[in-house]
């Protein structure tokens, strides 16, 4: 608490400098750092060091706004959670095969959740708001801060669109790949309650049972304006990124539904991943040695 209220008493400072004299500044300034407009970060108190458990985001006209996250932290799923270096909620530690602390990239706290380095996601929650109708904000985790802008989505056509967690634009559904074997993808949907739940094995799976057979009648409840047939599965585009391959879109009775891919457990510790598929592999094994002729 004490070092909160050293904070608060500091940014109060730092805000009436950075609106004082006639020119609107371009950055703000915390701590001699100087930050453009729209971007996030883990404020560092001396001689506390960084605060990972604060959040600062630079907002239009230069004013700094930081608030406290610790209220908003999952529960952990394991009997002996702990608060890792640099992150401000307890979480399980789990390290992959090979990882030391030299090469490991640090992860943000964002709102209640934790993020790896490299996540992008859209968010409503940050103090850097829309200034128009057609704008909402994106996020990405980079080595411990978040940084966020504005991003202006684009006008689209179609009466029904979808919204994904990591793109905050709607997009329409249109001109997307159809998916010729939907019985290999299992899947659930996806809402945000179920977001860092743990995958409980109940999980429906698309078959040949779940989707009706081809015929003229099934354009009748055909969605997205008639792109997709009643029935048929694909995968989302997105702009610019291409066909996502980790979501699966079908069309029942003329709604529209999309759910993550959930990828089965592989056998091997290093599993590698293929372009245009979504769940990792395992590299198959060559056979070492000559091989012998045999006659039947």
């Amino acid at each position: 608490l004490k070092q909160i209220a050293l904070l608060l008493f500091f940014l109060c400072r730092t805000m009436a400098r950075s609106t004082k004299g006639k020119d609107v500044a371009e950055v703000c300034t915390l701590n001699d750092q100087q930050y453009p407009i729209g971007a996030t970060w883990h404020p560092v108190l001396a001689p506390f060091g960084t605060m990972p458990c604060a959040n600062c985001t630079c907002l239009p006209k230069a004013i700094v706004h930081c608030v406290h996250l610790t209220l908003d932290c999952p529960q952990p799923k394991c009997v002996a959670p702990k608060i890792l270096p640099n992150r401000c909620c307890p979480e399980c530690e789990v390290r992959s095969e090979g990882e030391t602390e030299s090469n490991k990239k640090i992860g943000c706290t964002f709102s209640g959740r934790n993020y790896e380095h490299g996540d992008i996601f859209a968010s409503n929650k940050t103090a850097l708001k829309p200034t128009r109708e057609n704008q909402c904000v994106m996020c990405i985790c980079s080595n411990g801060r978040i940084l966020c802008h504005l991003k202006t989505c684009e006008a689209i056509k179609c009466k029904k669109t979808l919204n994904l967690s990591d793109e905050c634009c709607p997009i329409c559904p249109d001109d997307q790949e159809e998916v010729v074997d939907s019985s290999a993808y299992p899947f659930r949907p996806h809402s945000p309650e179920s977001d860092g739940k743990k995958n409980n094995g109940n999980n429906a799976s698309l078959s040949q049972n779940n989707l009706l057979n081809s015929s003229e009648s099934d354009y009748a409840n055909s969605c997205t304006d008639g792109a997709h047939k009643n029935g048929s599965t694909w995968h989302p585009v997105l702009t610019p990124f291409g066909p996502h391959p980790c979501i699966l879109c079908s069309c029942i009775n003329g709604q529209t539904q999309c759910s993550k891919i959930d990828c089965p457990k592989v056998s091997c510790s290093r599993p590698r991943k293929v372009d245009g598929k979504c769940c990792p592999v395992c590299k198959k094994r060559k056979c070492k040695g000559k091989m012998s002729k045999f006659l039947v």
